[in-house]
């Protein structure tokens, strides 16, 4: 938190006033005005300008327990080394690896401090987690007991025996043995532990002199310190090629050089710390002494390996069989593992190293698969999903995965382990999946068909979508978040709409789709976690049976249509998933939206069933004689003038077979050589096309001729009143059966015309002329 000051740059008004800080946060404050020489609750002030100073505060060190871990025994010369855990909790379960302390050291005694990573000495010193601090006495001669500790924090010690106390004993000679590494690397071999023989520089104690050279029998032993108990495995040490046991001693003869220095191969093919000790008998009788050495020498694994037990997916990719919905949890499995001489880098082939403990490994997963998709969700900061290593070297832990795909966990952070780090990058996981959507959702579109004309349309006629069906289908995650990578290659859900499945308000009558129409798929591959389906076609129509039917729906309310998709169109059986939660396994249907609610159907025009009439026509030869068309349909009772239809286009020209696109739709047959003309171009009106004429030229008619409307062409529509695919669909709806001796055979609508013959006067019952 800051310091901050504030203060008034203006004095506007008689009340003068002071500024008074009333709000301060790390990112907000608030000024007011205070002033009040009338002593009375009017606070108002007028505006005026601040100037304000920012200070930043002290910042406080978090509360720390610093341990000091130490040897029992050093030699004076050598120093005893001591490494500094910076706690975050009084018991040392966890640390603080990214603070600096200043730290005040104690010692009895005339010693000098320094820190090895950053060369300071004395006896306050800036320290960080593991840091290593040497620690040197002044006596060369005599055998000294220094005890350590911290002034300035909480503290406690850990000795190389595993006790509590913070005692070493400083010797003025004896065996230093030392790796020549801060860590070993569990069954690695060649490596050397390396044993000097010296004794501590009277002039200069911090130099240490060699003593002896030359062939001289050391006897070798060395005891479990970390874990130092409940060990898994009591893995022998091997030094110079030969198993040491703990409890046994190992004799190896040693040249030492001029400089007091050999050594030997060691290897330990297991984890943890053990206490080697050293013993060398110097001299003959009375002058015989012993010197000795010990050090903490410390056996990481070469790498962890995470899994989840069988779930293996090695192709990593959505060929792998299923194994779990994502939102479930799976439990991955963490063990050390061994070096090789032939690493492939899958630690999870080599030797286990079952003596590794840990309190608990921290976890955090890592998409494989799909490319460029949502990694599953981390744990929230709160919340516990560490591995712990206890017995036989392995630990697992629950962990949930909240998408689809492929997965793996690696470890978030280095592995702190005995003081060494081990880095996060010598870890192999394997891939764990197919993680497949918990359950789908699907939502479909408000859909509804439109009208041919004044809310109706013709069964068999072209039947637009005004809004199309469209299909939404979603995965989802336990929880019921969107698995947004089901939308990749993982997709394995066929187009639902390909079982799509109509059905209409007469069993005789059902839907019948454009020829050549294919399912679409859309906004696929996007990482979404959807898809969208739909038709490629933006109209159905209705079959036509041979028998009429009563009009389906109302002029006022429409007919009722269905397309279901069934619960099967929705199903992964491999996957066990399907449409709806907690396996309901439920089926889809399309609906008409009005205000909001569903209708339960699709909503479209009245469908009528009609028929397009001509009735025969008669009158003078010498005059222009009408026959008009008339559009019916079944009214559920008989045929009626489809008072509706106002969008026919009727053409009374000559039809020309060879062009039919620029003449008329009718033909005239009969015994007259030429034929009468015929003419008219209207649309319908109140189902009526009145404008059909025959032009006669003088000529009888004996037998009647015969007139034919053409329906096989299209017709030109009228705004208003049209349909899909009007320019190339012929109206054959408007067809009928009018052959008796074919009475399934559809037909043009025709008609006999008589020229020569009246009708006459409506009054008049007889006529007749007298000569």
């Amino acid at each position: 938190m800051p310091y901050l000051f504030a203060d008034k740059n203006t004095r506007h008004g008689g009340d003068g006033g002071w500024a008074r800080v009333c709000t301060l946060t790390e990112d907000v404050v608030n000024v007011v005005i205070e002033e009040d020489i009338a002593l009375d609750n009017d606070r108002q002030h007028y505006r005026e300008q601040f100037g304000f100073l920012a200070i930043e505060g002290p910042q406080d060190q978090p509360a720390a327990t610093m341990r000091l871990r130490h040897p029992d025994t050093a030699i004076s010369c050598a120093g005893a080394e001591v490494v500094v855990d910076v706690c975050s909790n009084s018991n040392c379960t966890a640390f603080d690896t990214s603070n600096t302390y200043s730290l005040a050291l104690t010692a009895t005694g005339s010693v000098t401090w320094q820190n090895l990573r950053t060369g300071d000495t004395g006896s306050t010193l800036q320290v960080q987690h593991n840091d290593r601090l040497r620690l040197w006495q002044s006596d060369a001669i005599n055998n000294v007991d220094v005890t350590i500790g911290v002034s300035s924090h909480a503290s406690q010690c850990l000795s190389g025996d595993g006790d509590s106390d913070c005692l070493i004993t400083f010797t003025p000679s004896g065996l230093l043995l030392s790796t020549g590494q801060n860590y070993q690397t569990s069954c690695k071999t060649g490596d050397n532990l390396q044993v000097s023989v010296v004794e501590t520089n009277t002039q200069d104690p911090q130099q240490c002199l060699p003593v002896t050279a030359g062939d001289e029998p050391v006897a070798f032993t060395f005891q479990y310190a970390n874990p130092s108990s409940g060990l898994s495995v009591s893995e022998p040490l091997l030094i110079d090629g030969v198993s040491l046991n703990t409890g046994e001693a190992l004799t190896r003869q040693m040249n030492f050089e001029t400089d007091g220095i050999d050594q030997l191969p060691i290897q330990y093919n297991e984890a943890g710390r053990l206490k080697v000790s050293a013993t060398m008998l110097r001299g003959t009788g009375s002058g015989q002494v012993t010197l000795t050495g010990e050090a903490d020498v410390d056996w990481l694994p070469a790498g962890l390996h995470i899994s989840a037990g069988d779930a293996l997916c090695t192709a990593g990719d959505e060929s792998c069989d299923p194994l779990m919905k994502a939102g479930n949890s799976v439990d991955v499995n963490v063990t050390a593992h061994c070096w090789v001489s032939n690493d492939d880098g899958n630690f999870g082939n080599n030797p286990r190293t079952r003596n590794f403990r840990h309190s608990g490994i921290d976890l955090e997963p890592e998409l494989v698969a799909p490319s460029g998709g949502q990694n599953s969700a981390d744990l929230p900061a709160d919340a516990s999903g560490n591995a712990v290593i206890g017995n036989d070297g392995s630990g697992t832990v629950a962990r949930v995965l909240d998408e689809v795909g492929v997965f793996r966990f690696v470890p978030k952070n280095d592995i702190d382990y005995l003081g060494h780090q081990l880095a996060k990058s010598n870890a192999s996981a394997a891939n764990i999946g197919r993680v497949t959507p918990a359950y789908l959702g699907a939502e479909t579109s408000s859909t509804a068909l439109g009208a041919y004309c004044n809310s109706f349309s013709y069964l068999g006629q072209p039947v637009p979508y005004t809004s199309s069906p469209v299909l939404t289908v979603t995965g989802y995650a336990v929880d019921g978040s969107v698995t947004q990578n089901f939308d990749s290659a993982f997709w394995n859900l066929p187009n639902p709409m390909s079982s799509r499945a109509y059905a209409t308000q007469n069993a005789s009558v059902s839907v019948q789709e454009p020829s050549g129409i294919a399912v679409t798929e859309s906004d696929a591959n996007d990482l979404d976690g959807s898809r969208r389906f739909s038709v490629d076609k933006s109209w159905i129509s209705f079959t036509r049976p041979t028998a009429p039917v009563a009009p389906l729906g109302t002029t006022a309310s429409g007919s009722q249509t269905t397309l279901n998709l069934p619960a099967a169109a929705f199903t992964v059986s491999g996957d066990q998933l399907c449409l709806g939660q907690w396996g309901s396994c439920e089926s889809a249907a399309f609906t008409t939206l009005s205000g909001g609610t569903s209708l339960g159907y699709i909503q479209g025009p009245q469908l009528r069933y009609g028929r397009a009439v001509l009735a025969s026509a008669y009158g003078s030869e010498n005059q222009v004689v009408r026959m008009p068309l008339t559009l019916e349909y079944f009214n559920g009772l008989q045929f009626a003038t489809n008072l509706l239809d106002t969008g026919f286009y009727g053409d009374g020209r000559a039809l020309n077979a060879g062009s039919p696109a620029t003449s008329g739709r009718v033909t005239l047959t009969g015994s007259l050589n030429p034929l009468p003309v015929t003419s008219g171009q209207a649309y319908s009106l109140s189902g009526i096309f009145g404008s059909l004429s025959i032009a006669g030229a003088g000529a009888v008619t004996n037998p009647p001729l015969t007139l034919e409307y053409h329906l096989e062409h299209p017709f030109a529509s009228q705004t208003g009143c049209t349909f899909p695919e009007a320019s190339s669909m012929a109206p054959t709806w408007l067809q009928w059966y009018w052959d008796k001796d074919h009475p399934s055979v559809l037909q043009n609508p025709s008609a006999e015309v008589t020229l020569g013959r009246y009708r006459g006067h409506d009054k008049v019952i007889y006529r007749r002329e007298v000569f």
